[in-house]
C-alpha cells in the first residue's frame, strides 16, 4: 500500500468517526431532550476539533503535492495558506 492509499484509508477512518459522533449527538439531543448542554457543546466541540483535523491533513498533502522539491517552486501554495488562515 503507496502512502496516497494510506492516507486516503486515514482519512475515511476519520470521517467515520466524525459521522458517528455527529449520529451520536443527533440521538442524545432526541433521547434527551432536557440533556445538559455542557455535554452536548463538548460532544460538539469534539467532533469540530476531528472535522479540522481531517482539514488539516488534506491541507497539507494538497500543500506537499504542490511544492516541486527539485525545483523549489511553489504553486497554489499562497492561495491554499490564505483559504486555510480564513478558515480558522
Amino acid at each position: 500500500m503507496n502512502n496516497k492509499e494510506k492516507l486516503l484509508l486515514k482519512i475515511d477512518h476519520r470521517f467515520n468517526r466524525v459521522v458517528g459522533q455527529i449520529k451520536a449527538i443527533q440521538k442524545h439531543i432526541q433521547e434527551n431532550p432536557d440533556a445538559n448542554c455542557k455535554d452536548i457543546v463538548f460532544q460538539i466541540k469534539a467532533t469540530r476539533k476531528a472535522l479540522k483535523k481531517i482539514s488539516d491533513t488534506l491541507i497539507e498533502q494538497k500543500i506537499n503535492q504542490c511544492v516541486d522539491i527539485n525545483k523549489k517552486e511553489f504553486i497554489h501554495l499562497k492561495e491554499s495558506l490564505e483559504i486555510l488562515t480564513k478558515e480558522y
